[in-house]
């Protein structure tokens, strides 16, 4: 009878933590480490100890990561599903990123792929991020598991684009940096995606490509992003229960500055969300749609509007929607809001991104710092030189908006000389349009980013790494740092 009673808890508890993982688990994650070490717990039910093990990792994965990973294992053992399979290296690997082990994250994905293919094969393109650049320091491996992620059989639409796509450029950089140039054309060969075909137009290592990909219009930048826009669509009819090509056509419109259609199309889905609509994706997506939405409306200089859109997208997890709390912060850092936009950033639980993710949350704090502690403001910037060589973007942000063109035209240089960190010092020079509205603070912004451009010693790095690329688009495609 005890036993009963056991498994009948341990069943509400996770009945209970399934509910609302977020509101659920500070309360109940004491009392589920007490029923887990319990003796009797493995004299329970399987099915019952699954789905509480499931709960119990997903509770544990950030604040009591050796909770987590103890309930992995326990869960491993007893897995009746691909699903329990997919979860535990999920799990295992997002650990391995808080700790900014991406080795070992690397190692983990390689072993799910090698064990059971067909069950890495069902990820989304945001399980594989953390490495989908290859592994800093280590070539071999980063080459192995680029070419795992080009060429596994993925059944999701989004993770079959990153494959031809995304994850195809990182595994030519890599192919091209051994020399092995012929290789690294044929590994970005299907590559059909706007920010793809940017990188690939600006960056040295494939010059080969260049005049024979200008001859076949494979640079026509409005007719690539018309075409990503119309599979978007298709997508859209397709998949009528999935936000993300939503979010995929907003990013294309704003490109071709139609923005004021993004905004009819993204509220016509928030106006579904907020009806009560569920999506299968609305847990990554609807914040990432109310984001693409406020971006939208900014465009048009709704300034009004973008803020209440971003916050809408903060308000389903105000500690951890970090996409919309950055994109708030920077609305109201470029308005002269700084004080606010610090109260958006702090409120952010840290313990929740990887070390690049607060490198990126300290970069915007310098920023909305800059215009009233100035002090507090340079000592984000010292630390942010500190992992410089890891992530150097966030650096590179708060240089600007402090106003240290000249560190940040070296830094520029340094980027474009380094085959790890080289992307991020040619998006800045893709010559785009800006938006019909440009806040005071991205104007001034904006006059820094262009004298870091014009920096002698970044445009000789620039001239031995890559070109500048010049396109019609706008969006997101504008500004870059």
């Amino acid at each position: 009878m005890d036993l009963l009673r056991l498994q009948d808890e341990v069943s509400a508890v996770a009945v209970q933590a399934f509910s609302d993982f977020e509101s659920a688990c500070p309360a109940t994650l004491p009392r589920m480490q007490t029923l887990l070490a319990d003796p009797r717990f493995d004299r329970i039910e399987v099915e019952v100890r699954r789905q509480f093990l499931f709960a119990l990792m997903i509770c544990a994965e950030v604040k009591e990561p050796p909770v987590a990973l103890d309930a992995a294992a326990r869960l491993e053992a007893i897995a009746s599903e691909p699903s329990d399979l997919a979860a535990v290296y999920s799990m295992r690997i997002s650990e391995a990123l808080q700790r900014d082990d991406k080795a070992e994250a690397a190692r983990r994905f390689l072993e799910l792929a090698e064990q059971s293919p067909a069950v890495a094969a069902t990820w989304e393109p945001e399980l594989v991020s953390g490495f989908a650049n290859g592994v800093p320091g280590d070539p071999d491996l980063s080459l192995k598991v680029l070419k795992t992620l080009v060429e596994l059989p993925w059944d999701k639409p989004a993770s079959k684009s990153a494959a031809r796509n995304g994850w195809a450029l990182a595994y030519g950089r890599l192919l091209a940096d051994r020399g092995q140039t012929a290789e690294a054309a044929r590994a970005v060969d299907k590559a059909d995606e706007l920010y793809v075909l940017l990188m690939i137009a600006g960056d040295r290592r494939f010059a080969t490509l260049w005049p024979s990909w200008e001859a076949k219009k494979r640079f026509d930048w409005t007719a690539l992003a018309e075409a990503q826009l119309a599979r978007a669509r298709t997508e859209m009819t397709d998949l009528p229960d999935q936000l993300r090509p939503a979010v995929d056509a907003l990013e294309m419109l704003r490109a071709l500055g139609r923005s004021e259609e993004a905004v009819l199309i993204g509220q016509a889905y928030t106006a579904r969300l907020d009806d009560g609509e569920r999506f299968d994706d609305a847990g990554a997506q609807e914040e990432l749609l109310r984001v693409a939405v406020g971006g939208a409306l900014l465009d048009l200089g709704k300034v009004a509007e973008a803020e209440a859109s971003y916050r809408a997208a903060a308000a389903s997890s105000p500690t951890r929607a970090f996409d919309a709390g950055l994109a708030l912060a920077g609305l109201l850092t470029d308005e002269r809001k700084g004080r606010e936009a610090t109260t958006v950033l702090n409120a952010l639980d840290r313990d929740y991104l990887t070390p690049a993710g607060r490198a990126w949350l300290d970069g915007r704090r310098a920023c909305a710092m800059a215009s009233n502690d100035t002090k507090g403001a340079e000592t984000i910037v010292a630390d942010l030189r500190k992992t410089r060589d890891d992530v150097p973007g966030p650096l590179s942000l708060a240089l600007l908006c402090l106003g240290h063109v000249e560190e940040a035209g070296d830094l520029l240089a340094w980027r474009l000389r380094s085959e790890q960190h080289r992307a991020g010092g040619l998006d800045p020079y893709w010559i785009t349009r800006p938006p019909t509205y440009v806040a005071p603070g991205r104007a001034a912004f904006e006059r820094s980013r262009q004298a870091m451009l014009d920096r002698p010693e970044a445009r000789k790095a620039l001239a031995e790494t890559g070109r500048p690329v010049e396109t019609p688009l706008s969006g997101d495609y504008w500004g870059g740092f």
